[in-house]
């Protein structure tokens, strides 16, 4: 899910399009979760239908792999994309049943 939202924002459905092997209940949970742990950020648009999009906060989209400079060694990724990990790990842990 992180990685369809480092490409840029997405609608509930664009993301169950792109992950069809989460089921609804997972993928909205998944959400719920991330934004709650201030991951994602999740934007209501005003209109009829309502409009959500979801999107990485920035904070965690400048930790993403893909906003390191070029020619970096693997260690400095790893520390770069280490917050990122532990923001999205407490989100998906949090809640779960022991």
């Amino acid at each position: 899910m992180v990685r369809e939202l480092l490409r840029g924002d997405h609608s509930y459905s664009e993301l169950r399009a792109a992950l069809p092997m989460l089921s609804d209940k997972v993928l909205s949970d998944r959400l719920a979760q991330l934004a709650e742990a201030g991951v994602v950020e999740r934007d209501r648009r005003p209109g009829w239908p309502p409009r959500v999009r979801y999107v990485l906060t920035p904070r965690d989209a400048a930790s993403a792999p893909s906003s390191r400079p070029c020619g970096t060694g693997e260690r400095k990724r790893q520390h770069e994309t280490s917050g990122l990990r532990v923001a999205v790990r407490r989100a998906l842990l949090t809640d779960r049943p022991a």
